[in-house]
């Protein structure tokens, strides 16, 4: 019996130091896991950039099969469409945007909402809508027909993507805020028929070349490595080409894509 006080004291002791020593295993356990969180949340957000651009990539693949659907019902002709913008707003002048025009080509199309201004919005995603599109930046608020900076552009507008209906800016070439268009680059260009500006969709025999022909992008440089280069190089672009098939190119590849010109197709006077 003289024994047993001892032997509790030692048993009571070892439960102490194990206690002591597993809280210390404990916070060294958590400074091991925020290492390794530090280390793997940049891992994480940029594989999740990546699966939003190859998610990008796979919506333009789908619009391009939707573009030559058009193509074959309407006798090899692109879509008479803005550029983008709000439709139905008056910076579109009554004429369609891509996203309509190519709605009945999409399964499920655009869904939107009336908001109580009158206004609309687009409530579910579609092919249209690139996932990584957080909106434009507040220098561009207002612009494209009011569509709101830091508002994902295709809940107000419908679609992410720019359709290179216009005459393209040279910034290849010119390094100042007002780059020249450059004439017969555009697949909807606005002309002046009898005094009316009219818009008119390209034949596609007027492409020199589909494989390298920009025909449709992203509105904003929302992809991981997209930003704005020096001299408005861009690094990096989603882009659909008039082929039908989309890749992720170089700024530099891009630019010349959009810039491409198209045979002689009408002798009217070009107004954008």
């Amino acid at each position: 019996m003289t024994g047993r006080p001892v032997k509790l004291k030692a048993v009571a002791k070892a439960r102490k130091s194990a206690r002591a020593f597993t809280l210390v295993e404990l916070v060294a356990v958590l400074a091991i896991v925020g290492v390794l969180a530090a280390i793997g949340f940049p891992v994480l957000v940029k594989a999740k950039r990546n699966a939003q651009t190859t998610e990008c990539l796979a919506n333009m693949r789908q619009l391009g099969i939707a573009f030559r659907m058009y193509l074959d019902d309407y006798d090899e002709q692109f879509p008479a469409a803005v550029p983008w913008g709000i439709p139905g707003s008056p910076a579109t002048k009554g004429q369609k945007t891509i996203q309509e025009i190519l709605m009945p080509f999409i399964p499920g199309g655009m869904v939107s909402a009336k908001l109580p201004d009158g206004t609309r919005s687009y409530t579910k995603r579609s092919v249209f809508c690139c996932p990584s599109d957080t909106g434009l930046p507040k220098s561009c608020d207002g612009f494209g027909g009011g569509v709101r900076a830091g508002v994902p552009v295709w809940r107000q507008t419908g679609c992410s993507y720019e359709y290179y209906a216009a005459n393209q800016r040279d910034y290849l070439g010119s390094s100042g805020e007002n780059p020249p268009k450059v004439p017969r680059t555009a697949l909807a260009p606005e002309v002046d028929i009898s005094g009316k500006r009219t818009r008119i969709g390209a034949p596609l025999s007027a492409v020199i070349s589909s494989a390298r022909k920009a025909l449709l992008g992203d509105i904003w440089f929302w992809h991981l490595g997209d930003y704005v280069m020096p001299e408005n190089k861009v690094a990096y672009c989603n882009t659909l080409f008039a082929d039908g098939h989309a890749a992720r190119v170089r700024g530099i590849e891009h630019l010349e894509a959009r810039l491409q010109q198209l045979e002689r197709w009408h002798s009217y006077t070009e107004l954008d």
